[in-house]
């Protein structure tokens, strides 16, 4: 998203002096010159003509460029929050099959876990991509841990509407249990 913002706003700049460069040749053509006066009016025009179509279509293009810039522009903000993963399949991500995790941080982003046990564990999810849990047993306590605020914002909307087993304790970029998530929880259970 950086990289086509930065396309976008280069042609902008690009654009933008493109129109400031026409300026003048528009000023020349309304107001013409002495010199250009005192030529004959049919050699005149056959000289001027081919310039003014060149500067005429490099205005079109300048001015369509930056309409594009600015609507590029527009749709990049738009949509700067959204997070869109690269694929949705379970396919891509990193297999693991029939390991053991013990009291320890596990990040799950672009990782599909299959027939594995955690035990004692904090599940590390910050958004960036999917991850995949398939015939997984969980012993012991489990803890939710993240660096995003989007995500924050979702187990937040999954706690409310109780889909969210209670008891699971939420943990902030601090490794601080997020009280207002889950009250029920106390920061002397978590450590």
């Amino acid at each position: 998203m950086l990289y086509d913002a930065s396309i976008l706003i280069l042609t902008a700049i690009i654009a933008v002096g493109t129109v400031i460069l026409v300026i003048p040749v528009l000023r020349s053509w309304l107001k013409p010159k002495q010199e250009d006066l005192s030529m004959d009016a049919s050699a005149n025009a056959l000289t001027n003509l081919p310039r003014k179509a060149r500067w005429s279509i490099l205005l079109v293009i300048a001015v369509v460029t930056l309409g594009v810039s600015l609507f590029g522009l527009y749709r990049i903000q738009r949509n700067a929050g959204v997070v869109h993963f690269p694929q949705t399949d379970i396919e891509h991500l990193t297999y693991v099959h029939g390991k053991h995790y013990f009291n320890e941080e596990v990040k799950v982003d672009g990782i599909h876990f299959d027939g594995c046990t955690f035990e004692n564990v904090t599940l590390a999810y910050d958004g960036t991509d999917m991850p995949g849990l398939t015939n997984n047993q969980f012993d012991g306590s489990v803890r939710l841990k993240t660096n995003s605020d989007s995500v924050m914002g979702t187990i937040a909307l999954l706690v409310g509407l109780g889909f969210m087993k209670p008891g699971i304790p939420v943990l902030d970029r601090n490794n601080e249990p997020m009280k207002h998530l889950n009250p029920a929880v106390g920061s002397e259970e978590i450590r």
